[in-house]
This record gives C-alpha cells, structure tokens and sequence, in this order.
C-alpha cells in the first residue's frame, strides 16, 4: 500500500468512525461477521476495493476526513463553534478584500468586526443609559398638571357656550 496512513486498532474512536465513515460512502457491502471487531471489518471492506487507485484514494478521503474530524474537535475544545451560511457573491469578495488588507484571514476578520460592533453597541447602549440617568438626576421636578382644574374649565366654557347659544 503506497498510502502509510492507517486505521488504529486499538483506537476504538477511529474504528467506530471509519465503520460509519463506509457506510455512508459505500452503504453495507460486506455483511459483517459475529465476531468481527470495528477494526477487521474496516480492514476487510478497504481490502475488498480494487487494487491501485480506488484503494489509494478511498485512504486518501478517509485521512484528509479523519484529520478533518480531529481539527473541528480540537477547534471545538477551544470555545469555536462550527458555521455554516451562504453570503451574496458581493459580500464575500468584500469581506474576502478587508481580511487581504487587514493581513488576516477571513474567520479572524469576520470575528473582529462582529466582536467590535457588538462592544460598540454595548458601549453605545451604556452611554445612552448613563444620559439618561444623568438628565433624571439634572431635570427639574415638574408637577403634574391638575387634572381637575382643566375639566372643570372645559366643562366651564362648554355650558358658557351652551348658554350663549341659548341666548343668541
């Protein structure tokens, strides 16, 4: 085999992967025997490819997605969330400009500019809540208009006009 990428038997992670990494990339083609571990099966599937090159590649595909399943995990472990989302052709080559002229890829730029808007909102809302406070402690107490005294007005000039009417 010219590929010296292999499936460890006593990794009990990786043999259960590659049993399901098959099934979806062939379905069952082999039936599985009792007592066959993760590991012999595996190895019996990838020994029934043909020589050459449908054995080579198929190692190749399972090594580039095995080493892609161990660098998410360990992306994972540090506190990153996979994304997955499609932006207009636009917005991607603009995004993909600012990240050339920042000098830093796309994630990283994609990540400050989301981290710096949001602090400045939060910045921004704390500023408006501290005016706010501000203008409550500096602004005059104002009464509150007697409620009364305006009705009894209106009630006032309403029978003053009815009168007048009366009258005319």
């Amino acid at each position: 085999m010219k590929n010296k990428w292999h499936i460890e038997p006593e990794n009990d992670d990786m043999c259960n992967w590659a049993c399901v990494y098959l099934f979806h990339k062939f379905g069952v083609l082999l039936p599985r025997k009792w007592s066959e571990s993760d590991y012999e099966y595996c190895v019996r599937v990838i020994n029934h490819q043909k020589e050459g090159n449908d054995r080579d590649n198929l190692l190749k595909s399972m090594q580039a997605a095995w080493r892609q399943k161990k660098y998410k995990q360990k992306q994972i472990l540090k506190g990153k969330v996979p994304c997955s989302f499609l932006l207009h052709a636009s917005t991607h080559r603009n995004l993909d400009r600012l990240a050339t002229s920042f000098g830093e890829t796309i994630n990283v730029t994609l990540e400050s500019i989301i981290n710096g808007t949001y602090l400045s909102d939060k910045e921004y809302k704390k500023q408006l809540q501290a005016e706010k406070k501000q203008r409550k402690k500096t602004a005059p107490a104002t009464p509150l208009p007697d409620y009364r005294q305006r009705i009894n007005d209106v009630i006032t000039k309403n029978a003053i006009s009815a009168a007048q009417g009366d009258y005319d």
